[in-house]
């Protein structure tokens, strides 16, 4: 699996270098068809001078604060992408100037080509690997998983006082459950016919013993 991975990036480094070493633009071409499509929505917006760095721009989705000199805008599109976002681009070419120059430098053909310049030189093969004096490795052991629901209270100690629901005889504060029908402790409501019949058939039996 390494070795086919291995193989693949190989594959891919050499052809994003080779399809941009011929790039006749200073940045890629994507990056360039998506601020394409910002030159054209920047048609709808209006700029509005302050008289200083930042620009008030009005458009169909509203209305925006663009800051040229800081490259950011209220859409918050430039700080994220590093591209201008239509508002900006309707305040850059408010000023005669050219959106290109606005892009930030990571989408430059020299950072791609920087970025693939390193080379995966290639290896031999499996035959020609070198042996380990080792030894076999050892596969992991087995871990058993136990069965059944998992448990999620902690065991208890002998003689340690038992806090919390359990089997419906102590309540979640810790006190015991008492029955609203017969005040009986032990059991509630819901298990009240239960323990009732309970009592009567020990009680039976106890008379049978008796008798």
């Amino acid at each position: 699996m390494n070795e086919i991975i291995r193989t693949q990036l190989m594959i891919r480094i050499q052809k994003r270098r080779d399809s941009m070493k011929y790039c006749t633009t200073q940045h890629c071409p994507r990056i360039l068809k998506k601020l394409e499509i910002y030159k054209q929505m920047s048609t709808f917006y209006t700029p509005t001078w302050s008289g200083g760095p930042k620009y008030q721009v009005v458009g169909p989705d509203g209305q925006f604060v663009v800051d040229k000199e800081e490259g950011r805008c209220s859409c918050r599109v430039w700080q994220l992408n590093g591209l201008p976002c239509s508002h900006a681009v309707t305040v850059i070419y408010y000023n005669n100037e050219r959106p290109e120059t606005y892009i930030n430098q990571c989408y430059s053909v020299s950072t791609y080509l920087s970025t693939y310049g390193h080379t995966l030189n290639p290896t031999h093969g499996r035959d020609h690997w070198p042996k380990s004096d080792q030894g076999p490795m050892t596969p992991p052991l087995a871990i058993n998983k136990k069965k059944g629901r998992r448990t999620m209270l902690r065991r208890k100690e002998f003689g340690e006082e038992v806090r919390g629901f359990t089997n419906g005889k102590v309540s979640k504060r810790g006190g015991h459950v008492r029955c609203g029908l017969c005040g009986d402790k032990g059991h509630n409501r819901r298990f009240h016919t239960k323990h009732a019949n309970r009592g009567n058939t020990t009680g039976s039996q106890a008379e049978v013993g008796i008798g």
